[in-house]
């Protein structure tokens, strides 16, 4: 009983916010590296070898969490509803921002900034978004 918590319940929940932690690390890695060649213009080799390292990480994250989900966890309609909810947030986010002005009292919810289509947030979010979808309709595993 305990194996099947932790499978069902843990496991995708620590697997999403891992994943979102890294991408949102390696979008302020690249942001801080950016800002510091505006000023020197050193930093050319180090931005562009931090591209290459940081894609490979983020990548190589989201595959992991995809491939464990998929073959520990089976079908989680639960999990499956979180990543597809979060993972739309994030990729609707800055148009919610730009057309809802309703929801300007909810400022704090919306990060344009790190949000926006070249980022690894945003990139993270549809793959999230695209988990979710898979976890509801993978068919039932029977976990032994």
């Amino acid at each position: 009983m305990k194996s099947n918590v932790i499978t069902s319940i843990v496991l995708p929940v620590t697997g999403l916010f891992v994943v979102l932690a890294l991408a949102l690390g390696c979008d302020i890695w690249v942001q801080t590296l950016r800002t510091m060649n505006s000023r020197t213009f050193s930093l050319g080799a180090s931005l562009f070898l931090s591209y290459s390292f940081t894609s490979l990480l983020v990548a190589g994250g989201l595959l992991s969490l995809f491939w464990i989900l998929v073959t520990k966890s089976g079908r989680n309609i639960g999990a499956g509803v979180l990543y597809l909810v979060v993972g739309l947030f994030i990729v609707f986010n800055v148009s919610l921002y730009f057309l809802l002005p309703a929801l300007d009292k909810l400022h704090f919810l919306f990060i344009p900034d790190l949000l926006q289509p070249p980022s690894y947030m945003f990139i993270t979010g549809g793959f999230v978004a695209v988990t979710g979808l898979i976890l509801m309709l993978l068919p039932k595993k029977e976990l032994a």
